[in-house]
């Protein structure tokens, strides 16, 4: 079939239909390219003439039914038609064929399409004069006003909300920049997204609303850091949360808590403190549905129930942090076994992402009750120990990556303070334990300064604001214990923490209670100390200093 076809397409290029008759006629024993003898089947016209033939013959056929048109006549239109038609032919024939670049001015007016031909067919078949002769209009601006691209997006808004269709307003060219930093920066901070297999499902509503989510808590995180130049400025500026909560669903699905839980972190960048809480609530109470928190939900595949598990812990992390940040109680228990290292590609990553959990796993649901309402009594001390103690055992791997050995440390030494200021709260601290004296906050420091010394910067600002707010807690306990024990050691720890305070990019200040106390450490410790004026480095890439928190350090020297 196929090389029939081909080879009549290739003889039609080459022979019209009028030389086909002609050698048919002069060769009655001639094969058609049809590969058959010619003689045509019933109602087959070879040629233009054969056409108007026809029509002559049905013109005659028609003569019995018109009693009032005589023969002569009959004939006499024919013999004009065929005329006409032969005419034409010749005309079409003799006229080249040209090409225009726009359409014919009659079928702009019409809103037709053009065959571009001069004359086109449409205006040969209307009798029309075939002219291009309108001045073309002036194009609009080759930028694009903001006014006008947030026209066009409200539309496309609109157009989707009313139709109950999935619009994406950003491409996966938006996206990517902003994946590609998740995946090589931060899996291993939240090791519960595989980019590629993402972007393969980008399409999807679900899919696309996880992205954006993540997007949004990426250049939440590249704005808190001095060096911008992960992601370029214009994605910077993106609004992927609106669009994010735009096309999300609430449903009992993992991408589902992945969204709320990303919008969660991105809106507690952006200082929106309840709304970020509300999200993280929203997939809380999601895999609770889903079972995430029992034993037996988890009979999928090995490599489902290890996904499903990461994505557990990294709630109950998270809850933990917020609920100890801002007085919230407690939902998640530690109710499922961890990941294991044998489920995971990425070993060192998913190993620093275990000691992360145990920071705020070992601690039950019940300790951080307790926390907001401890007693001076056997258990409560018994509790401080304990929880001290576990913490202090939390290590991390030489091999890890510096942005999860900065967001491990800070964490360890921030919940070592925070179980401190507990028992300080409380009347706890007798002296009884180290762990339950005024010298152990000046010890705490001392470990973080030191364990902390070599790693850049960037590491810090990586984690983002949560590193000044949990700075800020380690600093607050050791000037109150310096203040208590009058001990001239902790003064350089508390430079070094200021310091890097300092350097960072955020919006954390001071308090006047604090700013006060600071000042009141500093004035007493100078009275003891030679170190007016000095400034010690800390991390070895810091070079700039922030006058606003440094002048009252160093007596106004920067």
């Amino acid at each position: 079939m196929n090389a029939n076809y081909n080879n009549y397409t290739g003889v039609s290029d080459f022979i019209t239909s009028e030389e086909l008759h002609s050698s048919a006629s002069s060769n009655p024993n001639s094969v058609s390219p049809f590969g058959v003898q010619n003689s045509p089947p019933d109602g087959y016209i070879h040629t233009v003439d054969d056409g108007i033939h026809a029509q002559q013959m049905n013109i005659t056929a028609d003569h019995s039914t018109l009693g009032n048109l005589d023969s002569r006549s009959l004939n006499q239109a024919a013999e004009t038609r065929q005329g006409d038609g032969q005419d034409q032919m010749r005309n079409t024939a003799a006229r080249p064929v040209t090409k225009s670049r726009r359409a014919c001015d009659s079928c702009s007016i019409r809103k037709v399409k053009c065959d571009l031909k001069v004359p086109c067919g449409r205006c040969v078949t209307h009798g029309l004069e075939c002219t291009n002769i309108r001045v073309k209009k002036k194009c609009g601006p080759k930028k694009i006003h903001d006014k006008t691209r947030d026209a066009i997006k409200k539309l496309a808004i609109t157009t989707a909300l009313e139709t109950n269709h999935f619009v994406p307003l950003i491409s996966l060219e938006t996206l990517l920049p902003c994946l590609n930093v998740y995946q090589v920066w931060y899996y291993g901070i939240w090791p519960v997204v595989s980019v590629a297999e993402l972007i393969s499902r980008i399409v999807e509503p679900s899919a696309y609303a996880l992205g954006c989510a993540i997007c949004a808590t990426i250049t939440g995180q590249v704005k808190f850091m001095a060096n911008q130049k992960l992601v370029p400025k214009s994605i910077l500026d993106i609004d992927f949360t609106s669009e994010a909560i735009r096309v999300k669903k609430t449903e009992p699905t993992l991408e589902c808590i992945l969204t709320s839980f990303f919008l969660h972190i991105a809106l507690a960048h952006a200082d929106a403190g309840a709304t970020a809480v509300c999200y993280l609530r929203e997939s809380i109470t999601l895999a609770q549905i889903m079972g995430l928190d029992r034993v037996e939900t988890y009979s999928s595949s090995p490599a489902e129930t290890h996904r499903m598990r990461k994505i557990y812990y990294l709630l109950v992390v998270t809850e933990r942090f917020v609920g100890l940040e801002s007085s919230l109680p407690v939902i998640l228990e530690p109710s499922v076994p961890f990941p294991s290292l044998d489920d995971e590609e990425y070993s060192i990553l998913i190993g620093g992402f275990k000691e992360l959990v145990k920071i705020f796993a070992i601690p039950n649901k019940s300790i951080f009750d307790q926390f907001r309402a401890l007693k001076h009594d056997t258990n409560s001390f018994r509790l401080i120990s304990t929880v001290q103690s576990q913490l202090q055992q939390i290590t991390i791997l030489e091999a890890a990556p510096d942005i999860q050995k900065a967001n491990i440390l800070i964490s360890k030494y921030w919940m070592m303070t925070l179980t401190w200021e507990a028992a300080s709260t409380n009347n706890m601290i007798d002296g009884s334990e180290f762990c339950l004296s005024n010298e152990f906050p000046i010890a705490i420091a001392r470990e973080f300064c030191e364990t902390t010394r070599t790693l850049p910067l960037i590491s810090f600002e990586f984690n983002g604001p949560g590193v000044c707010v949990k700075l800020q807690v380690i600093a607050r306990a050791l000037m109150k214990a310096v203040n208590i024990t009058r001990n001239p050691t902790g003064y350089e720890y508390m430079r070094r923490i200021f310091d890097m305070l300092a350097q960072l990019k955020n919006e954390v200040r001071l308090s006047i209670t604090q700013f006060q106390a600071l000042e009141l450490t500093l004035t007493s410790m100078e009275s003891m100390l030679s170190l007016r004026g000095v400034k010690g480095g800390y991390l070895t890439d810091v070079e700039a200093f922030d006058g606003v928190i440094g002048s009252n350090i160093y007596g106004g020297v920067s």
